[in-house]
């Protein structure tokens, strides 16, 4: 649905951010969107990330091989992961059908963190995609930091959210990122720790893996 769509939607909010001697959003992109849709007075405040525990410390060549080996394959291939809610927003979908195709030049593995609504439907898409592994949710933060850290590559599929805890949480563990360029997540979209691609689209976001 275009915003165009809902007009309704954008009234309701300057109506009541028009109540407000303040606003408070958790990111520039939101404030200029927005701003955009005639809403004032706004301040952004990002959300923060405990470094005491995501962090490059828990970064581990074992932890990296065994999950791996849960997604069937050696130490050779490169390793994604995946964190959020199984919900058709994370798109996760996408993501698996974008590393099928990226795996055509290189075994990659999936590793997908998290529960949800989609959970049957995930556990299908990877049965059929191959070297995938849906994990569920892992509760334990520590446990969750090394896993992240021991990717290669943070890999993200939501373009809807407006921050990306997940991709906050990955940078601050040393470990890159492949996001969409739209929503929370492109705000951490840097070239030096970063690959992006075109909201909604499988092929791009398969082109951003190889690179």
């Amino acid at each position: 649905m275009c915003s165009s769509d809902l007009g309704w939607f954008w009234w309701y909010l300057r109506g009541l951010n028009a109540r407000f001697d303040a606003t408070v959003v958790s990111g520039m992109w939101l404030k200029s969107r927005l701003e955009r849709f005639g809403m004032e007075n706004l301040h952004s405040i990002p959300f923060g990330v405990d470094r005491t525990v995501f962090n490059r410390s828990g970064r581990s060549s074992e932890l990296r091989q065994s999950l791996l080996r849960q997604c069937g394959l050696d130490s050779n291939a490169m390793l994604l992961v995946t964190v959020g809610r199984l919900h058709p927003e994370k798109r996760l979908d996408l993501l698996i059908r974008a590393v099928t195709r990226a795996r055509q030049h290189r075994p990659i593995g999936l590793f997908v963190i998290g529960d949800g609504v989609k959970r049957a439907d995930a556990g299908r898409w990877a049965a059929r995609a191959g070297h995938v592994c849906i994990a569920g949710h892992v509760s334990d933060q520590s446990n969750l930091a090394a896993i992240i850290a021991s990717a290669d590559a943070l890999l993200h599929g939501s373009s809807s959210e407006t921050f990306g805890f997940a991709v906050a949480e990955a940078l601050c563990c040393g470990t890159p990122i492949i996001v969409p360029d739209a929503g929370g997540a492109a705000a951490f979209a840097e070239h030096a720790h970063a690959e992006t691609y075109r909201a909604g689209s499988w092929s791009d976001a398969a082109e951003a893996i190889e690179r």
